[in-house]
């Protein structure tokens, strides 16, 4: 299973709070490691952060210490596979056929995270990576 995307801690699917960064309490229990499957989508502990004081000016007093390479996504577990078969019918004429498929067990990859602690959904998948993608090719060379 390969790395997912980088959970950022502002802009771009960083840790967020209004007005700022929070700061990261716990490392360890930041990611909920049983997380992405059906019913149980909350990748990010909230209990992990702490929110900082935000007065009148409306940014943080200081910068929080959850860094912008803190975190990483949800796994992708991903299989593409492609099947080629010529066939001669003639000569100098032959039939080649040709299916490709992306995502070929059609595994949910799980992507999007909801970043802003000051948000009611924090730390919930928010969105996934396209399905099974099926494509079908046939080619008659003379």
């Amino acid at each position: 299973m390969a790395e997912g995307p980088v959970v950022t801690v502002g802009k771009a699917e960083r840790v967020t709070q209004t007005g700022g960064r929070p700061d990261l309490i716990d490392l360890d229990k930041a990611v909920n490691k049983t997380c992405c499957s059906f019913g149980n989508l909350q990748y990010l502990n909230a209990d992990a952060f702490s929110v900082l004081a935000v007065p009148s000016s409306g940014r943080t007093i200081r910068r929080g210490t959850a860094g912008a390479t803190a975190l990483r996504g949800p796994g992708i577990w991903n299989l593409d596979l492609a099947l080629g078969k010529n066939f001669n019918i003639r000569e100098n004429t032959k039939l080649e056929l040709r299916a490709d498929m992306s995502n070929a067990f059609n595994h949910t990859q799980y992507s999007g995270v909801a970043t802003n602690l000051s948000g009611i959904g924090f730390g919930a998948v928010t969105s996934t990576l396209p399905a099974r993608v099926i494509q079908v090719q046939a080619r008659l060379a003379f």
